[in-house]
């Protein structure tokens, strides 16, 4: 079976962690009291990518947070992409630094409220957007 590099053993990956104070993948950087399975930290959070600039503001990463926010008001959106692609990336691990869960079963809890919020606000933009083009073709 091959192996795969992840972000976190690609060098130019671990330069943007470091810079940006993403926490680490192996999960040894959590808040005092977590004691998260260091193979949820890895996966994706659908919650962060699609509600991003609210998500990181209640999940103390005020900096992306306030970037994806002046970036969605702004002809910035592009960069606003890139914020939420990389909340989306590294969510889990910063939910884990910046907050303090009772448990893994209420991070799970947690993330999977903001998830499902996510698909919601996700599925009525996509209906927005196609009304906007089917009456723009009408």
């Amino acid at each position: 079976m091959p192996q795969y590099r992840t972000a976190s053993s690609s060098p130019f990956f671990a330069r943007i962690e470091t810079a940006f104070g993403f926490a680490r993948a192996d999960g040894a950087q959590q808040a005092p009291g977590n004691t998260i399975d260091p193979a949820l930290l890895q996966r994706w959070n659908l919650g962060a990518f699609a509600l991003a600039p609210f998500w990181a503001l209640s999940h103390g990463a005020k900096l992306f947070g306030v970037i994806s926010l002046l970036c969605w008001a702004t002809p910035l959106w592009p960069l606003g992409v890139l914020v939420a692609v990389a909340l989306g990336v590294y969510g889990n691990r910063l939910a884990a630094k910046n907050r303090t869960f009772a448990s893994q079963e209420d991070f799970l809890r947690t993330q999977t409220i903001w998830a499902r919020w996510g698909v919601g606000v996700l599925v009525l933009a996509a209906v927005f957007i196609a009304f906007q083009i089917a009456s723009s073709n009408a």
